[in-house]
């Protein structure tokens, strides 16, 4: 057992200020502090921290014990018996008595307590250890609180407790380390649970609650049959209201009462448990604290005198998918950016606008629209956007040689089955269908090239038309006109690139195919990767180019940097919005303006670009300046990507010139002609990306200042407000075709919503085929990954695990980055990497399309790489392979 430290308290009121660590409080009393100081209604408690226990095993000597026996290989049973033994039956010392006595028995006076463990390993993301600790209700003196403590404690040290610590890969503690909760027992007259996402359907705006007369132990225990409600808190076109005996469903919007009907066999009725307002009273409590959290929740909950209590919320552990029709997912999504995190209403509605209309204009042109016509092709799920994978391979079934596993495994999509699941095998019905497909693909590849370069010209000219209007000279009038306008120019800019990143996967999938028939299974991703590299003028690495010649030119005056360095990114972004002077001032703004589309957290029109906030610019550039991230030569880079591309090449050639095995001389044009399109095609593709990032920049700077009017007229409360509306709304808004309260609570709605899932690590795939997801505590065994190379190299370094673009600024050079996925945001920091690690992904990735471009090894698709690998662990990443190492004790 770990010392004390003297410093933190021994006990603490969850009705003041406290600290809500865990490590301080345990899972459960940290999860009861914030609710307090959240503002939702919590009984009376004290918390007996981890120190007070330290300080117990210190002083009875028992500490000495518990770290002999931690330390050992293997627990020892009996062993871990004797001790609980002896912490129930240990006399307490004076002065810990003595803090119970000022602590316990006031509390005592306002009636009996309940006596709760709160463990450091409870209720955590992936395994709630739910049920093995002790919990004494009832307590009404200080002599059965005293006992109920010591028994708690000691439930630390069940073996059932370390059994399912070993079962879900959970490090050995190096101590007993628990906290106890004493709280007020309210006189409930009802208690239940409330899982604000249900986990049987995983439908993310439903709510199932489960109620009972009386405590809510027997619940918990499994000894009752509880009423069940499910409420729907957003707002639906069609509400259904009922569901089979004593399953009551509600739905309502947030400010609705609902309505409830009880059901009973042979009808007969049974009085509910709750009225039809209070299920929806407790639902929007409970959708608050959810909101507060930011991810779904398992919510305790007691009813005494006619109003709610909350006696625990902790993070749902597993959800089900049986509620959601069909197989959906957000391969590609959050590697554009638009599912990387939670995603506002207005980017939400703006991309279901042109992919709804993309994808199926896309497919009808190859001929595989006919069998897939009428699909809702997007959902919004969790905060964000899943595309329908079912319905296009619903399309793709009908092709000769179809795989879905190798479709699957291709997007980086969960396989969910056995076997290489639904196939298609030759016959001369696929053979003709797929021969027209295949016909039709080719000529769309070649039209999209040469359309492109065409169509190129005419979006420099709109983005730079949009760029010269000044918005605040717009008159409020014809505000929600011009947002009509851009939006129907972003659907213009991006349909363009939609349209390309569908020619360019076809394209990839078609080389992979035949790329496999001429190499040997083990070399086909090396092979693959180099002649995929050393792809020029990428357009995402030209703001890393221009920011080293910057440095370049900055560091020639010794003085001046060393000013800009001792300044500060806070005090230059001051000095850069009031217009005041700084060294560098007319090159740095230059640069600044030339990239102010730029917004490290990419697509989302919340967040300001850096023409309205350029501190991330500045933050970087003194990086570089101060030697932190030390730059590099992309000429260097660039030459030997280009080199290791025309090797890979030529081998080729050399194999079909000679017609060895199946390389016949005949198929040598067919083979080359279809990597230049694909070379030219993932080129473009990148290309296009930026246009799609300057367009949604002048999105939000319009949609902004409509915003800033109408908080100024009080329409709503906030400009950035206007987000939270889809973009029809906002320009009916605009336009006064919206009325103003409508909107508001529109918006409050969507607040709500985006909050609940702000820091919600979601499924990247959902449907009743995906079954249950559960975000579980995986093995940090010193076992090595596995993923996708698509990057080639080894590199050995730390890694740095940063879940979130929001943290970029913990990265530092020769870190290997470990992240869940990574879009055009994560660019600025790309030069200081040795290597990235990516839950999710594949070769055509923006991530690997980055890594291979700055020469850094790159292993993709990695499941639980960010649970994994711990934070500043040694690992090896070798890009070729796809394999990642952790070194012993990583």
């Amino acid at each position: 057992m770990s010392r004390r430290d003297r410093s933190r308290p021994l006990v603490v009121d969850l009705a003041g200020e406290c600290d809500f660590a865990p490590d301080l409080l345990g899972q459960k009393a940290a999860s009861l502090a914030r609710l307090s100081r959240e503002g939702f209604p919590v009984p009376h408690a004290i918390v007996l921290t981890t120190e007070f226990l330290s300080s117990f095993l210190e002083q009875t000597g028992i500490g000495a014990d518990l770290r002999q026996l931690f330390a050992q290989d293997e627990l020892d049973k009996t062993e871990l018996a004797s001790i609980a033994q002896k912490i129930i039956d240990a006399p307490c010392p004076d002065d810990l008595i003595n803090m119970l006595a000022e602590t316990v028995v006031p509390l005592l006076s306002q009636g009996p307590v309940a006596v709760r463990s709160s463990g450091t390993l409870e209720d955590l993301e992936g395994a709630s250890f739910a049920g093995l600790y002790e919990t004494y209700l009832n307590q009404r003196s200080a002599g059965d609180v005293r006992r109920s403590i010591r028994h708690a404690w000691a439930s630390s040290l069940l073996p059932r407790v370390h059994e399912y610590r070993d079962k879900h890969g959970i490090e050995r503690p190096v101590a007993a380390s628990m906290a106890v909760i004493v709280q007020t027992m309210i006189k409930a007259d009802a208690a239940g649970v409330v899982f604000t996402v249900n986990p049987l359907s995983g439908v993310d705006n439903e709510l199932l609650i489960e109620a009972t007369w009386g405590l809510g132990e027997a619940l918990v225990a499994g000894r009752v049959d509880p009423d069940r409600y499910r409420w729907r808190w957003r707002p639906e076109e069609e509400r259904e209201r009922v569901v089979a005996r004593k399953q009551i469903r509600v739905e309502a919007r947030p400010d609705d009462a609902g309505t409830v009907t009880d059901e009973c066999d042979g009808g007969m009725q049974e009085r509910a448990v709750l009225s039809e307002t209070e299920v929806a009273t407790l639902g929007r409590l409970c959708v608050r604290a959810q909101a507060a959290w930011g991810k779904p929740l398992d919510i305790e909950w007691a009813r005494a005198g006619g109003e709610f209590q909350l006696l625990q919320a902790r993070p749902i552990t597993t959800l089900s998918f049986a509620g959601i029709d069909g197989e959906w997912t957000t391969a590609d999504f959050k590697d554009g950016g638009v599912s990387a995190s939670v995603c506002t209403p207005m980017l939400w509605s703006m991309y279901e606008t042109v992919f709804c209309s993309s994808l199926p204009q896309y497919l009808d042109g190859v001929g595989l629209g006919a069998t897939i016509r009428n699909q809702p092709w997007m959902l919004l799920s969790y905060g964000r956007p899943y595309w329908n994978v079912g319905a296009v391979k619903s399309g793709l079934v009908s092709l000769p040689g179809f795989n879905e596993r190798q479709f699957d495994e291709g997007l980086g999509i969960t396989v969910a089955y056995e076997g290489d699941g639904i196939t298609t095998g030759l016959t001369p019905r696929t053979i003709y269908k797929g021969l027209r497909v295949l016909g039709k693909l080719k000529r769309s590849f070649k039209q999209r090239l040469e359309h492109v370069e065409g169509v190129v010209p005419e979006l420099d000219s709109l983005l730079d038309g949009l760029s010269s209007i000044d918005a605040t000279s717009l008159s409020d009038r014809a505000m929600g006109d011009r947002l009509a306008s851009i939006i129907e120019d972003y659907r213009r800019i991006e349909t363009e690139y939609f349209l390309c990143i569908y020619d360019n996967s076809n394209s990839q999938s078609l080389f992979q195919e035949e790329l496999a028939k001429l190499v040997r299974r083990e070399n086909a991703t090396e092979v693959s990767v180099a002649l995929l590299g050393g792809l020029c003028d990428l357009s995402h690495l030209r703001q890393s180019r221009d920011e080293e010649s910057l440095v370049a030119e900055l560091v020639r005056d010794a003085h001046g940097r060393d000013e800009l360095i001792s300044l500060g990114a806070a005090e230059l972004t001051r000095r850069w919005q009031e217009g005041s002077p700084f060294p560098g001032e007319h090159a740095i703004r230059a640069y600044i303006e030339r990239h102010g589309h730029i917004n490290p957290r990419n697509l989302e029109l919340m967040f300001p670009r850096w023409r309205e906030d350029p501190s991330p610019a500045f933050e970087s550039l003194l990086r570089r300046l101060s030697g932190e991230s030390p730059s590099s030569d992309h000429s260097e880079v660039e030459a030997a990507q280009t080199q290791a591309y025309d090797r890979a090449r030529d081998e080729l050639r050399a194999k079909f010139d000679r017609g060895i095995g199946r390389l016949a001389p005949w198929r040598k044009r067919s083979f080359l002609d279809g990597l230049e399109t694909t070379r030219s095609l993932l080129w473009w593709r990148e290309e296009l990306r930026m246009y799609s990032t300057k367009i949604h920049a002048q999105v939000r700077r319009f949609a902004l200042e409509l915003g800033r009017r109408l908080e100024a007229g009080g329409v709503i409360e906030r400009a950035e407000d206007i987000f939270f509306l889809e973009w029809p709304d906002a320009v009916a808004l605009g336009r006064g075709g919206l009325e103003g309260a409508e909107a508001r609570s529109r918006i409050a709605c969507a607040s709500l919503y985006y909050e609940s899932f702000k820091e919600f690590d979601n499924p990247d795939e959902i449907g009743a085929r995906f079954g249950a997801s559960r975000s579980a505590v995986a093995d940090r065994s010193s076992e090595g990954l596995e993923g996708i190379g698509c990057s080639a190299g080894t590199y050995r370094g730390p890694a740095r695990v940063v879940p979130s673009v929001a943290e970029i600024g913990r990265i530092r050079s020769g870190d290997v980055l470990v992240t869940h996925c990574t879009d055009p945001g994560w660019t600025t920091a790309f030069s200081m990497l040795g290597a990235v690690v990516t839950e999710t992904g594949g070769v055509l990735s923006h991530a690997a399309v980055i890594a291979r471009e700055y020469g850094f090894p790159a292993v993709l698709a990695v499941a639980g790489a960010t649970r994994r690998i711990r934070d500043g662990a040694l690992i090896e990443v070798d890009g070729s392979t796809g394999r990642v190492r952790l070194e012993p004790g990583g």
